[in-house]
């Protein structure tokens, strides 16, 4: 359902108010989750971006290594096999949830006290206990 996606996507362009966007389980793969991420670096003002259950990868867009206004993305149970290390980038990014994507370590992370590339580093370091919390 990229159409519906890219459809939002052209709609954040113009919007200022929305803060949070929750797109579960609605079969967005690559094309409409790179609109949506390009939308929300452009306008710089959601904070929450949730994509869980969708049809994501095998890798995450680029356009989402530029969403700075960002501070929580969950993009578990998708089709990702790996984050590209940009994502490190974000600064204000403290909760990044991962789980059920393919060949990731299936946890969650949530770390207010860290910086997202020491959180990429748990994320390729972590034991895969299943605690899912850092």
């Amino acid at each position: 359902r990229d159409q519906g996606a890219v459809a939002l996507a052209s709609a954040l362009e113009v919007h200022d108010g929305i803060e949070t966007v929750e797109l579960g389980n609605n079969l967005i793969g690559n094309l409409g989750a790179e609109k949506l991420a390009g939308a929300i670096a452009a306008r710089g003002v959601l904070t929450r971006l949730d994509l869980r259950y969708n049809q994501m990868g095998p890798e995450l867009a680029a356009p989402f290594c530029t969403m700075e206004s960002v501070t929580a993305l969950d993009i578990r149970a998708n089709r990702l096999t790996s984050l590209p290390s940009k994502l490190g980038e974000l600064t204000n990014l403290k909760e990044l949830i991962v789980e059920r994507n393919h060949d990731l370590a299936p946890k969650s992370f949530t770390a207010p006290n860290l910086a997202v590339t020491e959180l990429l580093e748990l994320i390729r370091t972590q034991p895969l206990d299943g605690s899912g919390v850092v």
